[in-house]
């Protein structure tokens, strides 16, 4: 892997019930769990660092490597692909404003039906193309034992959310989600952003979001015409 490409992994985290500081048991029941969208980035730095073998004559060099996280909670999803491509193209922008040497994507799912269905990997290489990212590999992870990075990522965030819970606030909205997981100067090497959905009235108009990181505030429209992919075209 080269200095300029980047390997990433995308999931869905496990859904997020609302949560009041020191509810009584009867409002526990009957709640709509909030959704979360994690992606995740490793790449190779180009620095190089030296290490000396055990007679300190010969030396060897390595890499080293960076890692960034992104989260994207919804207060309302149903997960569906198109959700799953508008948080990822979010996900994938932000990324590639803070790290814009990174030309070259190799992109890891689970083979869950709103990633593994034929036309995803299609509109994926379109929404990279329109960021200048070249989409190399799409892979999918096997059946397993044990968690991907999103979920370590996840469960982190989730413990520093608790915390915020626990100092006497109450966790009702995507909003929450963000400032309680950035709570106490939030995670390293992870940031967290705000999205919406807002049903379009366009009948063309598949998807609309609005997030909010780092206090800037985009939109992020995916048409038809922007998804179609010819024949030619392979991943």
């Amino acid at each position: 892997m080269g200095t300029d490409e980047a390997f990433s992994t995308f999931d869905w985290g496990q859904k997020i019930l609302p949560q009041e500081y020191r509810e009584s048991q009867k409002k526990y029941f009957g709640k709509k769990g909030m959704s979360i969208f994690i992606g995740s980035f490793v790449w190779k730095n180009d620095s190089l660092i030296s290490l000396a073998t055990d007679s300190a004559v010969a030396t060897s060099s390595t890499y080293t490597f960076s890692t960034q996280s992104y989260i994207v909670a919804l207060t309302n999803a149903a997960q569906t692909e198109i959700d799953t491509l508008s948080a990822g193209e979010l996900i994938l922008k932000q990324f590639r404003a803070d790290y814009p040497h990174i030309k070259k994507l190799h992109k890891r799912t689970d083979n869950a039906s709103n990633f593994s269905s034929h036309g995803t990997p299609e509109a994926e290489k379109v929404i990279c193309e329109r960021l200048d990212i070249d989409l190399i590999t799409r892979d999918y992870s096997e059946v397993q034992k044990g968690r991907d990075i999103c979920d370590r990522v996840c469960g982190v965030a989730k413990n520093r959310m608790r915390s915020w819970i626990a100092t006497g606030n109450d966790l009702l909205n995507a909003h929450d989600i963000k400032e309680g997981m950035e709570y106490a100067g939030g995670i390293k090497n992870l940031k967290i952003a705000v999205a919406e959905v807002i049903p379009g009235a366009d009948l063309y108009l598949l998807y609309e979001i609005i997030f909010k990181m780092n206090s800037v505030e985009t939109s992020s429209i995916i048409t038809h015409e922007q998804l179609e992919v010819s024949s030619d075209d392979e991943l």
